[in-house]
Formats: C-alpha cells, sequence, structure tokens
C-alpha cells in the first residue's frame, strides 16, 4: 500500500516522476516534501535552459575574427536562411575536408541590414563532431537582419594514436 503524504498519495501531491517513486518506501515527511521541490526545481531549470522556452536571441557587440585564419581549408559552410515559428534561423552542413575529426565546433554568425552594413555578430554552438570527410547538420537561431554571414569560429581536432598494433621490443 503506498505511503500516505497528510492523507493522499504523494503522486497526488506532487504529480508523477522522481517523488511518487518513493511512495514505495516509507520516509520521512520532510524527506518527501524535499523530494517534491527537487523535482519542481529539476524540471524548472529544464524547461529555462531549453531552447523551447523561447529565449530572445540578440546580436553581441565587438568585431571578432575566427580564430584560425584560412579556417575554410578545413571546412566548407553550405547555409541559408528560414524561419522556424516565426524566428529566423539560419540552417545548413558543415564539411570537414581535412583529415582529422573535428570537435566542439562553433559558428560565427554576422547580420547585415539591406544596406550592407554590419549590425551585429554572435558565436554559436554548431555540431558536437564532425568526422573527417562527413558532412553534418547545424541550425542556429538568430536576430532579425537582411543577410548574414557564417564562419568557423573555433574548433578542437581529435587526433588518435595509430600506429600497427604491434610492439616493439
Amino acid at each position: 500500500m503506498p505511503t500516505l503524504y497528510r492523507g493522499r498519495r504523494l503522486s497526488e501531491r506532487c504529480g508523477t516522476g522522481f517523488a511518487s517513486r518513493l511512495e514505495r518506501s516509507d520516509l520521512p515527511e520532510t524527506v518527501m516534501r524535499y523530494a517534491c521541490w527537487f523535482s519542481l526545481a529539476f524540471l524548472l531549470l529544464a524547461l529555462a535552459t531549453s531552447e523551447a522556452w523561447g529565449a530572445p536571441t540578440n546580436w553581441q557587440p565587438g568585431n571578432l575574427q575566427p580564430l584560425i585564419v584560412g579556417w575554410q581549408q578545413f571546412f566548407r559552410v553550405q547555409w541559408s536562411a528560414t524561419k522556424v515559428n516565426g524566428r529566423p534561423v539560419l540552417e545548413g552542413y558543415i564539411t570537414n575536408t581535412w583529415g582529422f575529426s573535428a570537435m566542439d565546433v562553433q559558428l560565427l554568425v554576422r547580420g547585415y541590414s539591406a544596406s550592407g552594413k554590419r549590425v551585429g555578430q554572435l558565436v554559436a554552438w554548431g555540431p558536437k563532431e564532425v568526422d573527417s570527410g562527413s558532412r553534418v547538420y547545424f541550425d542556429v537561431p538568430v536576430p532579425r537582419a537582411a543577410s548574414y554571414e557564417v564562419a568557423v569560429f573555433a574548433w578542437n581536432w581529435i587526433q588518435t594514436g595509430g600506429g600497427t598494433g604491434t610492439r616493439l621490443r
């Protein structure tokens, strides 16, 4: 029989999930109360950090340049500006043309007015990993602008050991 919390089952008091699984145990009332609050706090944190929450994207001031001059010899970027739920999004593909895999790819996006003046820039996360010779999808929510420019801002190479697997004696 489920443990009652002030005359009601715990799942009736704070919903289903982590706290309702605690019903099967006979824990003190304070532990049950903390479990309810912990579940609620975790849910709110998950909603606040997700892009579905609709956090606005703003241009960042400054004049950033890609951290590696000549990044075009390592990557090819193809993208287009679209709208998702009425908000502008840049979506496209990054192709790794180099011999090593890259991880933690960051993109530099610049926005321009209709007259060609830069209105702002932002650095956004791209794909987590782009293997050598592969093509990986990305999408970046951006503020409104007449046109955009996308560059690879930074990344880390993944270098793995090679060899034949034989040991020298």
